[in-house]
């Protein structure tokens, strides 16, 4: 009876404990799904503030070429905004609420009032303005709105003077009458300065049988490569018996030649996108042998994997501060500070030497590019031709888009495809997984590497080395290494980084990182861009990385004008295309000429 007793018990006590883990392990498991849901809320959340942190920044960088390209022009936006300032500070009232701690956030309220004479869009080409050219009491008025608006309630913080300004920034229906007559007299002037300049038709242009035409510094170049001067006389410009009769708006110029009962006319468009230009499109090779491609207003350094924005600032092409002052169908002529260089249009498919190697599709088909034809894994060894058609290569129809020397992208008919850059051996199917022990590899259908792959094995020192009998290409594995993969496509040693992926170790490139915070983040990504910079290679050498380090972290520390950076993560993606100009920065100063002391 006491052993019956006894084992009712321990059973008793074994169900109970039985019971307590099974308890415990659903707890633990909902205690797992609930960690899962909220890192993935989290996941979620931080892409949302990513995606919107980046729009921000667009309009912001945005908004800033803008304002620069402004500046830069000495346009007739920044002669208003100084007369509209001047206005403000002939009031005494207004004068003494502009501290100087302010000037600059009230120029740019003045700014921002001024573009929407046409609703946010740059203004047009330069005309003339000056005070003269507003009637007597418009400007006085439009300072006597600001002090009217500067009497009421202001957030804490804020300025009198930017927040009134703000309250007239409103829709045409909503707008105060005197700004409105402001804004009307503006447009007025600048429709009525139609007379024909040099400075007016400095730009790209279509004509009206749609030839391009290129005019800077009087210098006029068709598409066709013909290259022409205005004849600036004392009457009218002159192009070739063609005489310039007035600049319509800043957009249209018309051209008048011959005598009255036989007069000719002719009209030339302004260009204002950059996707227009049809003929800036396809492949181009500039003076240092790099290949460029040009597509969906982006440069892409093809051998360098760089990407630059193409905008139309002041009637012409811009790039990175470089102006494409004479476009031909097979040159490009940029200028920037008296530098002039010139790219050439590729002519072949076989002069893109980018285009060279092995690929794998998106599909996981292998081919092999060289001397302009593509050969695929398995197919015809004659190849397919490599073909150039409208500046872009083709292949059976297919197109690439984006070409760099690590990812080409392809569309045909609405289709999308990609190709990386991969060197790995094809092995079949079903036949890419061997035990490796005792110098000798077997498949699982205890086959062996050198009857179903066409690989060798060996045992070298200690290590199995496996290769392709054909080409020799070898892959370890240490012996005893339970199974072993023989890759069928690139494997992640073999695939070319992008630009955008972080560096493998930061004993790698010579320095000691000062911390994981967004400022060392951003300081050692921007050390990465200058010593991936062969302009750099020869400089980097006279400082130690960790002074270099040093220089450069404070320098972006007064980035945020002593604000402390945020302590969130910063993605190096988003810093790439200002890295870019920093480095080109960099490299403008670099080459010019200082004291030795410095």
């Amino acid at each position: 009876k006491e052993e019956k007793a006894q084992a009712d018990r321990r059973a008793k006590e074994e169900k109970a404990q039985a019971e307590r883990r099974a308890k415990e392990e659903v707890a633990e498991k909902k205690r797992h799904e609930e960690e899962a849901k909220k890192e993935k809320k989290a996941a979620e959340a931080r892409a949302k503030e990513e995606a919107a942190a980046a729009e921000i920044r667009k309009k912001q960088e945005e908004e800033q070429e803008r304002r620069a390209a402004a500046d830069r022009a000495g346009d007739p936006l920044s002669t208003a905004c100084a007369l509209i300032y001047d206005a403000l500070m002939g009031e005494a009232r207004l004068r003494s609420l502009a501290t100087p701690a302010i000037a600059g956030e009230l120029r740019e309220a003045i700014r921002q009032l001024l573009l929407q004479v046409y609703d946010g869009d740059l203004w047009p080409a330069p005309f003339t303005l000056v005070r003269s050219s507003f009637a007597p009491a418009t400007l006085p008025d439009v300072a006597r709105a600001v002090d009217e608006n500067s009497r009421g309630a202001v957030p804490l913080g804020e300025s009198v003077l930017v927040v009134a300004l703000r309250a007239l920034c409103k829709k045409p229906s909503e707008r105060d009458p005197r700004v409105a007559r402001l804004f009307d007299e503006i447009r007025a002037k600048a429709l009525e300065d139609t007379t024909p300049s040099l400075q007016k038709l400095v730009g790209v242009w279509k004509t009206s049988i749609g030839a391009l035409v290129t005019v800077f510094d009087g210098k006029v170049t068709f598409g066709g490569g013909q290259h022409l001067s205005l004849a600036d006389t004392s009457s009218e410009l002159v192009l070739n018996g063609w005489a310039a009769k007035e600049v319509q708006e800043g957009r249209t110029v018309v051209w008048q030649k011959g005598s009255r009962g036989a007069t000719k006319t002719m009209h030339w468009e302004r260009i204002e996108r950059i996707d227009d230009i049809e003929v800036l499109h396809g492949l181009w090779t500039n003076n240092e042998n790099l290949i460029c491609q040009i597509a969906n207003s982006t440069c892409t350094f093809v051998d360098k994997n760089w990407d630059l924005k193409l905008a139309i600032e002041r009637g012409l092409v811009n790039m990175n501060g470089w102006v494409a002052i004479a476009i031909t169908d097979t040159a490009l002529k940029w200028q920037k500070s008296g530098q002039v260089t010139e790219w050439k249009r590729v002519m072949g498919a076989a002069e893109v030497s980018a285009l060279e190697g092995l690929w794998t599709s998106s599909e996981g088909v292998q081919c092999q590019v060289a001397n302009g034809k593509c050969t695929f894994t398995g197919k015809s060894k004659t190849g397919y031709p490599l073909n150039l058609k409208d500046g872009f290569i083709e292949l059976n129809g297919w197109r690439a888009v984006k070409l760099t020397s690590a990812l080409i992208s392809w569309e045909k008919q609405g289709k999308s495809m990609e190709w990386r850059r991969g060197d790995a051996p094809t092995t079949p199917v079903g036949r890419q997984e061997f035990s490796v022990a005792d110098g000798s590899a077997t498949g699982r259908d205890g086959g062996t590497p050198e009857k179903d792959a066409g690989v060798v094995v060996e045992d070298r020192g200690g290590k199995v080395v496996a290769h392709e009998a054909a080409t020799g290409k070898l892959n370890d594995a240490p012996s005893g290494f339970s199974t072993w993969g023989l890759p069928v496509g690139p494997t992640p040693q073999d695939v070319v980084s992008e630009p955008d992926s972080e560096p493998q170790s930061n004993e790698e490139h010579g320095c000691r990182r000062q911390g994981n915070d967004s400022l060392s983040r951003a300081t050692g990504s921007l050390l990465d861009a200058l010593r991936a910079d062969p302009r750099f290679a020869s400089l980097t050498g006279f400082a130690t990385a960790q002074d270099l380090e040093g220089h450069l972290r404070e320098l972006l520390a007064r980035s945020l004008g002593g604000t402390p950076w945020p302590s969130s993560y910063l993605k190096r993606a988003l810093l790439k295309a200002c890295f870019v100009d920093v480095v080109e920065t960099l490299a403008d100063v670099v080459r010019t000429p200082r004291r030795l002391s410095l």
